[in-house]
């Protein structure tokens, strides 16, 4: 004679899963970072590149601070020790900035800073291998 057990299955989920309406009421962090590093960070190196202006020890930090709505930029500030033309500089990268649309209201904080460049590299030939060189290269490089 044969013993049948009972059926066993999983478990059912006690709670119903979530519907489309109640997904997407904000914004993924990738967007939002593929968002900024689209349109931010290339016009905040420019920035730095400026202001920098041939000082080789010149380091700064900086925090974005932007509240999104309703598919705009409503407000922006940039937070640290900086000059006000770098802070007025940093902000041009908001203006033109494609938003998407969702639900609710964003507050998103982005550091930006650059780091000192150091002396710049030269390198010391030997005095044969800097004939050669000589040989080579025109006397007045263009």
């Amino acid at each position: 004679p044969w013993m049948l057990a009972d059926v066993r299955s999983c478990a059912l989920p006690t709670a119903p899963p979530p519907t489309p309406d109640d997904l997407g009421r904000g914004i993924p962090a990738e967007t939002v970072l593929s968002m900024l590093r689209r349109r931010v960070v290339p016009v905040a190196r420019g920035c730095f590149r400026r202001d920098r202006a041939g000082r080789e020890n010149y380091a700064t930090r900086a925090v974005f601070e932007l509240r999104l709505a309703d598919r705009e930029v409503t407000s922006a500030d940039v937070i640290g020790e900086i000059d006000d033309a770098l802070r007025e500089c940093l902000l041009t990268s908001v203006d033109g900035l494609d938003v998407p649309a969702y639900a609710g209201t964003i507050v998103v904080r982005y550091p930006l800073y650059t780091q000192a460049s150091g002396p710049a590299l030269t390198i010391e030939l030997h005095p044969d291998v800097a004939q050669v060189v000589d040989r080579v290269l025109p006397e007045e490089a263009p």
